[in-house]
């Protein structure tokens, strides 16, 4: 049926496809009827009045500008860098993100050829509510499904959506709903609890009326949703449970282990950027917990000081991840680690020099030398 109807836009408007990439446009883009004659009519402009050819890429193109300028100023696009082989993640949460992209792909197959979606008044829409610490990884594991799936991910800018006056909320989350599955796009709700908390149970104002109000709405539009939306949050708790009770997929992310943590500050090294010798990454994920954002965070920190130190060649010394490390542990509101231990035999650096401290070892001629 999304056969004929692209093959009816194109021929409205004149433009000839070949078979085989007809095919791949009606099985790539799951669209509605009015978005598809939208989208021809955008690529026929495109492509002018040369001889160019219809192809899978041109589309899509077409289709993101169109997105991005229906939802400008309420959701915008996210470039995932990564994919999922790229992230470092336990043996269980892979496998609920791999369960949770199988739903989405199969899910018209279960639901109607398998016919377990019965009567329900249920959309095919699936819901995932990714929940744990911050800087665990949840937007980048969102980013990494929605590559999986071939969909591009839209972020709801929560801030523009939420308005103060009466049905202003519900009429924005309904724009964006409906561009999401006019355009077969997934939608990020970061940090949702702000917008799917609990009701509150005893009405004591207007703004407690409006905001069940709101949730009551959000309710009733995910029953009907078709597509993919996904939920971050840092306290599960705080989401109502009429919303836990419609999550298709829940899955958790923990802090990194000293193994995971290991495997971060080596992958996350950019290609060209070397550990020195003197690097014991054992010591450094030992000392200092933090999670993925922050050995990103960490790492960046850790160039910029090696940088300004005038080094030319690209290496970060055990002095530099120490350093930028013990930084982001501070930031994250903790005490340094090595301040805590009364020990010295305990310590690695006991009889020497503090490894975060100030003393450039390049300074002093020692490890690195600039070619």
């Amino acid at each position: 049926y999304r056969r004929m109807l692209w093959a009816d836009a194109l021929e409205q408007a004149r433009l000839t496809v070949e078979s085989p990439v007809l095919d791949s446009i009606s099985m790539h883009f799951d669209i509605t009827p009015g978005r598809i004659h939208e989208l021809v009519a955008e690529t026929k402009i495109r492509l002018g009045a040369g001889h160019a050819k219809v192809t899978v890429p041109k589309i899509s193109a077409a289709l993101r500008d169109i997105t991005v300028q229906k939802l400008k100023g309420q959701a915008s696009l996210y470039v995932a860098d990564l994919t999922l082989e790229d992230l470092i993640l336990e043996t269980s949460t892979r496998e609920r993100l791999d369960e949770l992209i199988h739903r989405m792909q199969l899910r018209y197959e279960v639901m109607d050829g398998w016919r377990f979606g019965g009567r329900s008044m249920r959309g095919y829409g699936v819901t995932a509510l990714f929940a744990g610490p911050p800087g665990t990884g949840k937007t980048a594991a969102a980013g990494a499904v929605a590559h999986a799936l071939g969909l591009d991910l839209y972020i709801v800018d929560l801030s523009r959506i939420m308005s103060k006056w009466v049905g202003e909320t519900e009429q924005n989350l309904a724009r964006v709903f409906d561009e999401a599955e006019a355009s077969s796009v997934a939608l990020l709700f970061d940090e949702a609890d702000s917008l799917f908390g609990k009701r509150s149970a005893e009405v004591k104002s207007a703004a407690d009326r409006y905001a069940n109000i709101t949730v009551n709405y959000l309710l009733q539009r995910m029953e009907r949703y078709s597509g993919l939306a996904i939920l971050t949050t840092n306290l599960e708790s705080a989401i109502d449970t009429a919303f836990s009770r419609r999550i298709s997929s829940r899955i958790y992310f923990a802090d990194p282990d000293e193994e995971h943590r290991r495997r971060l500050w080596s992958q996350l090294l950019p290609p060209g950027v070397e550990f020195d010798a003197d690097v014991q990454l054992s010591e450094i994920v030992r000392l200092v917990e933090i999670p993925g954002a922050r050995i990103r965070s960490a790492l960046m920190r850790a160039a910029f000081r090696a940088a300004a130190s005038g080094r030319k060649r690209q290496v970060l010394t055990q002095n530099d991840i120490y350093w930028a490390a013990m930084i982001e542990y501070e930031d994250m509101g903790r005490l340094p680690p090595m301040a805590a231990q009364t020990d010295e035999e305990d310590s690695p650096s006991a009889g020497a020099a503090a490894p975060w401290s100030d003393a450039d070892e390049d300074a002093s001629g020692g490890v690195i030398e600039d070619d």
